[in-house]
C-alpha cells in the first residue's frame, strides 16, 4: 500500500510540473488556464498522498510510548 501511494504521489508531482510548465508556456491567461487547474489538481493528489504516507508512518510509531517515569 506504501508502495503504491509512492508511485501514485510521485507521479501526480511529475505530472504537476508538467502542467505548470504547460502554463508558463502560454501568453494569455484565458489560454493556459486548464493546465493550472490540472496542476492544481496534481499538487493536490501529492499532498493528499504524503499526508497518508507520514501518518500512516506516525500513527503506527504511537502505539511504542516511552513512559517517562521508566528512566
Amino acid at each position: 500500500m506504501q508502495a503504491l501511494l509512492w508511485v501514485v504521489g510521485l507521479a501526480a508531482a511529475a505530472f504537476a510540473i508538467y502542467e505548470f510548465n504547460e502554463y508558463a508556456k502560454h501568453n494569455t491567461e484565458s489560454a493556459g488556464f486548464t493546465h493550472m487547474i490540472l496542476a492544481i489538481v496534481g499538487i493536490a493528489v501529492f499532498c493528499v498522498c504524503a499526508f497518508v504516507i507520514f501518518y500512516k508512518k506516525f500513527h503506527s510509531d504511537a502505539d511504542q510510548d516511552i513512559s517517562i517515569t521508566k528512566f
